[in-house]
């Protein structure tokens, strides 16, 4: 019985282990340090023939046979993509945060006028309130995001370490 559970347990494991032996992966030149992307992630990507239109995808599956990605909407090669982008969770957090802290400024700023008969909101607590609005989008707009392009410094190709 024991036996029998064992290699029940150990197939199970095996199978589940089976999809993250194939994956892509973003390897810089001179650098030990690679980014993996298995099947089931989202991926945003230019390609060569439109270079300035992002498209994001989800990876269904990673078919290194052929050397193909099959994704959402269609398919093709590591080598047709030219860049990569992916978010910066940290940093366009910051913009968000500090563009709610803009909206709770001017609540705040509202509601004390409201309430309060001799209090006005002043040009410059609408001036911080914009400035911190405007920062927080400029922030997570422009260094929300990172990109990069694959070619000479960068290579992307599928591994397969099934055995």
């Amino acid at each position: 019985m024991r036996f029998l559970s064992l290699l029940l347990l150990f197939v199970c494991i095996d199978s589940v282990h089976l999809g993250a032996q194939v994956y892509l992966q973003i390897e810089k030149r001179n650098s030990v340090k690679t980014i993996k992307l298995y099947e089931g992630e989202y991926i945003e990507y230019a390609r060569k023939d439109y270079p300035y239109i992002w498209r994001k995808s989800k990876i269904f599956e990673i078919i290194p046979e052929t050397d193909l990605l099959l994704l959402e909407d269609n398919y093709l090669k590591p080598s047709e993509i030219v860049a990569l982008r992916f978010n910066r969770p940290v940093i366009s957090g910051l913009g968000k945060k500090l563009v709610q802290a803009s909206t709770v400024w001017f609540v705040y700023g509202g509601i004390a006028t409201l309430a309060v008969d001799d209090y006005t909101i002043s040009k410059r607590e609408v001036i911080i309130g914009a400035s911190a609005a405007a920062l927080g989008l400029f922030i997570s707009k422009i260094f929300g995001k990172r990109k990069m392009k694959i070619g000479t410094r960068r290579t992307l190709r599928i591994v397969d370490i099934r055995m």
